[in-house]
């Protein structure tokens, strides 16, 4: 059903981190960084963020129906290992109902 920011239950903040090698630019990097934000977000929504839709099923009855909201999208900054690959953090909070 609908859900909402202000009638969250439950909050998990994660990192998604991409790393690219030989890529001085850091042109491969942004193209994955950009393609982690793309799943996570939804310009059709007015905020933004991506709603995915989902069932709790207990033998076979359902339970609820529910939706994860993607939010707080944030892209950490660059850093760089010792064998010269690129790495980059995504930061994603989900918020369900």
């Amino acid at each position: 059903g609908p859900c909402d920011p202000d009638s969250v239950v439950k909050e998990i903040q994660f990192f998604v981190y991409c790393f690219s090698k030989g890529d001085i630019e850091g042109l491969e990097l942004s193209e994955m960084i950009d393609a982690v934000y793309g799943i996570f977000s939804d310009p059709t929504q007015n905020d933004g963020n991506k709603r995915i839709p989902f069932n709790v099923v207990k033998d076979g009855v359902l339970l609820q129906v529910s939706t994860i909201i993607a939010s707080d999208i944030n892209i950490e900054g660059t850093f760089r290992l010792g064998d010269s690959t690129l790495g980059q953090g995504v930061r994603i909070n989900l918020l369900w109902c």
